[in-house]
């Protein structure tokens, strides 16, 4: 009992037992590993081309994900940089801050006081949000479905209602019922183990893993196209590129407001800095080539 209080001592309050535990942290890694995908995925995406080398793309992207929005501008003593920003005060005639402060992880660039003639705000999407919502969103069904098909598989060990008589006939099902749950085809028992005496219910569970994966599949599915990530699992024979763009209509639709609001942030960059600046979508050349080398089965 002892080790038993000692054991509840650190767990989480409205958390009884090790049981409940052991679930909410298998829930818990589940969903930190559907999440850390997405957010490798997001952050991949994009790519920056003609930075400066005082830039780092994958924080500027963090960035935008996380928070919608990033600035870039030029520090006197790093030279260029996109940091994290938060619009202060006095929007423009479209809405955006005309004073703006940017911050980083360091302190030592915590609190810098900008404003629309020295730097630009880029946004990450045209409704100006970010994505990290809908990469929760879908991190967090996924863990849920990881976790019904992970109790209906254990379910399918058909768990058993054993009724006895006394405490005696108790161990004694225990001990069967381990030979039982470790896959033993025959178990043996002695003359004083009556089956008269004892009443066993079966509480079968439908097979419902295959229903769920599919579903999970699909989610998946749904979050690349949300991504703007081609996720074709088939591919149709004699497939022509008009057939292609309309199968891949919507996640190419998903790219056109990120990737136009990355690029048009570029235009001012580079018109305030000088610089050459502009986004593409990660492979997107690769599938224009592929989509035009396509070939039917009449045509070999």
């Amino acid at each position: 009992m002892k080790d038993k209080n000692k054991a509840k001592g650190w767990l989480p309050t409205g958390v009884n037992n090790l049981e409940t535990m052991d679930s909410m942290f298998t829930y818990e890694s589940r969903y930190l590993y559907y999440y850390n995908r997405m957010i490798d995925i997001y952050l991949s995406r994009f790519e920056w081309h003609n930075l400066p080398e005082t830039v780092d793309p994958r924080y500027a992207e963090l960035s935008l994900i996380r928070n919608g929005s990033a600035i870039y501008f030029r520090d006197s003593v790093i030279g260029d940089v996109i940091l994290k920003t938060v619009g202060m005060a006095n929007l423009n005639q479209y809405g955006v801050p005309i004073e703006r402060r940017a911050y980083s992880d360091s302190t030592k660039y915590n609190n810098i006081e900008l404003n629309d003639k020295n730097s630009v705000i880029i946004f990450n999407n045209y409704s100006r949000l970010p994505s990290n919502p809908d990469i929760i969103h879908y991190a967090s069904q996924l863990a849920q479905i990881d976790m019904s098909i992970h109790l209906n598989l254990n379910a399918q060990k058909t768990p058993l209602f054993i009724n006895v008589k006394n405490t005696n006939q108790s161990l004694t099902m225990k001990n069967l019922y381990m030979k039982y749950d470790g896959n033993i085809p025959i178990i043996f028992a002695d003359n004083e183990l009556s089956p008269d005496t004892i009443k066993v219910l079966k509480t079968d569970a439908p097979f419902l893993a295959p229903d769920l994966y599919d579903m999970k599949m699909r989610i998946w599915e749904e979050f690349l196209t949300l991504a703007g990530v081609s996720n074709a699992q088939t591919k149709k024979e004699r497939l022509i590129t008009s057939e292609m763009d309309a199968m891949l209509g919507g996640v190419k639709a998903s790219r056109y407001s990120p990737l136009s609001a990355r690029n048009d942030a570029c235009k001012l960059i580079n018109s305030m800095f000088g610089t050459d600046i502009y986004v593409t979508f990660r492979g997107e050349d690769e599938e224009v080539n592929n989509d035009n080398n396509e070939v039917g089965d009449d045509e070999l």
